[in-house]
């Protein structure tokens, strides 16, 4: 288990990977250019039926994911499931106004709205590690170099040695750095206030 900025962070392995990380051109200290940074995806535990969902007081880190070029699926802060920004009561009924959700199985769980100020291009993408706990990248792993408009931000600390590797700093979309204690003002479907969906 990983922790991150005081709270606790999911960490899902799908598989283990050794190189194949989509990276590109190498550039100093044993970083690459990446491409496919930022580009949409989803956690695969949205497909499983008793899934509900995300939390914002949360990162979840999912390594393996085909859906990336960087094979790395970012939940930063994030809340509920990207196919759903207007929840799901536990019935499998949306709210009024809310669209039909089609995540899990049975679509029986509960899943909360997403938060009008972390939108899923704002907090559920593809990402790469670049950096380790310290803020480094010269200790031998390899790092990516984060593309124009993210930044390199420290969102995972180690518990343990067998988290090191995915620990430290990830790139994030320029100006959307979670702050503990922010508060989730929920997408309510009548306002239609989730990007207009």
């Amino acid at each position: 288990m990983l922790r991150s900025l005081g709270t606790v962070v999911a960490f899902v392995s799908m598989s283990v990977f050794a190189g194949g990380s989509g990276c590109s051109g190498r550039l100093s200290g044993g970083r690459f250019s990446v491409e496919g940074v930022g580009d949409p995806c989803a956690l695969s535990v949205e497909g499983t039926a008793d899934y509900g969902g995300a939390s914002v007081a949360e990162v979840t880190i999912e390594y393996g994911t085909l859906q990336c070029e960087t094979r790395v699926c970012l939940a930063n802060h994030f809340q509920g499931v990207r196919s759903c920004p207007y929840g799901r009561y536990a019935d499998g009924v949306g709210p009024i106004g809310g669209a039909a959700c089609t995540t899990g199985a049975d679509a029986r769980a509960e899943i909360l709205p997403q938060c009008v100020a972390r939108p899923v291009d704002k907090a559920l993408y593809c990402s790469c590690r670049c950096a380790n706990l310290n803020g480094q990248t010269d200790d031998g792993e390899t790092y990516c170099a984060c593309p124009d408009n993210f930044e390199c931000t420290y969102l995972v600390g180690a518990i343990g040695e067998s988290d090191k590797p995915q620990a430290g700093s990830y790139c994030i979309k320029r100006g959307t750095e979670y702050r503990k204690g922010d508060a989730c003002v929920e997408c309510d479907a009548r306002k239609r206030d989730c990007d207009g969906r």
